[in-house]
């Protein structure tokens, strides 16, 4: 994800990166969290971070998990950069929204529900590792598709491109999703393999 974000760079400014860098990050600590809890305990993990991109405006209560900070300033940061914002005080998330990217462009709503399909899939993940459930290879596929944070990532990286919906929607463009993701989603299993093979040595 990174690397797609540099090759777009001559024609976006480096805080956009930084957005891509960030947004890693922010997977990575769901992820710590995520992995050591149920699948209740991953649902308000979730619901801390998607209210978070939902209102991020709204300051987050004491005591929260770091994770909802982590997102309000995650979401905060990409629409000052869409529209290279001076100023941090915003009304609703929405709203703003619909004033941070061109008319007609899907590529915030797309991201958001990338996002939720992620997170709802790292919740899946969490409630299964806790009940011992194992799933036929096909329907863990379809899980780790949503978990591994492909979706999200290329919404991102769409981010000022303005693309027509006949050209996101196209067989050609969704098969390159498709298969771009599965192939992470796979490399991420093998490698997480390894590493559980290595520890148990």
């Amino acid at each position: 994800m990174i690397l797609s974000l540099v090759c777009l760079s001559p024609h976006r400014p480096p805080e956009f990166i930084r957005l891509g860098c960030d947004l890693m990050n922010l997977f990575y600590i769901i992820d710590e969290y995520t992995d050591i809890t149920d699948g209740g305990g991953a649902d308000k993990i979730r619901d801390i971070v998607v209210d978070a991109f939902r209102h991020p405006e709204k300051p987050r209560p004491e005591g929260e998990l770091m994770l909802g900070e982590m997102g309000r300033e995650f979401v905060s940061f990409l629409l000052l950069q869409l529209r290279h914002l001076t100023s941090p005080s915003l009304s609703s998330f929405w709203i703003r929204a619909s004033n941070y990217v061109s008319p007609g462009d899907h590529c915030l709503p797309r991201f958001i529900h990338d996002f939720n399909t992620y997170s709802a899939a790292v919740v899946r993940e969490a409630d299964d590792r806790a009940n011992r459930r194992c799933r036929p290879f096909l329907d863990y596929l379809s899980i780790r598709r949503d978990a591994c944070g492909c979706l999200p990532s290329f919404a991102l990286c769409e981010f000022g491109l303005n693309l027509p919906e006949e050209v996101f929607y196209h067989p050609r463009m969704a098969a390159l999703r498709v298969q771009g993701t599965d192939l992470v989603a796979l490399v991420n299993v093998r490698l997480g393999c390894f590493r559980s093979l290595e520890a148990s040595r």
